[in-house]
């Protein structure tokens, strides 16, 4: 029984991303809150612009651990959280994930290798917006 005529010979893989600034569109986020040792969200990013389908990025965002981390690793959870915000133009307070999702933010763009994950790219910082 043939249920699609496609060539699967013909399908692209992904690629990745060169080093450098990007626009970035949320796709999706993953709660990762429950049961996890650093609780926090993952955003799935997709690369805006350009021809070629590229490899999503999953950037994670851990959240300040009042009863384990110190007062620096509060403030840097924190100050990444204000970033997250700020790059996307979601509103901070409160943080509602799922206003992210559709939005697009800049970022610069890492390619990074592991044994565990492959190639992949990763977001090495976000851009503020001008405006």
């Amino acid at each position: 029984m043939t249920l699609l005529d496609v060539n699967i010979d013909e399908i692209n893989e992904p690629v990745l991303l060169p080093e450098g600034e990007h626009e970035l569109r949320c796709t999706g986020v993953l709660d990762k809150t429950q049961g996890e040792t650093y609780p926090g969200v993952v955003l799935i990013l997709e690369a805006q612009g350009g021809g070629e389908l590229t490899a999503p990025i999953f950037h994670r965002v851990f959240f300040p651990r009042p009863e384990i981390d110190d007062e620096q690793m509060q403030e840097r959870a924190y100050l990444d959280l204000k970033r997250i915000c700020k790059a996307f133009g979601v509103p901070g307070s409160p943080i509602d994930f799922d206003n992210f999702i559709g939005q697009s933010a800049w970022a610069y763009v890492v390619r990074k290798s592991s044994e565990q994950w492959g190639d992949n790219n990763n977001v090495k910082r976000w851009v503020a917006p001008t405006s």
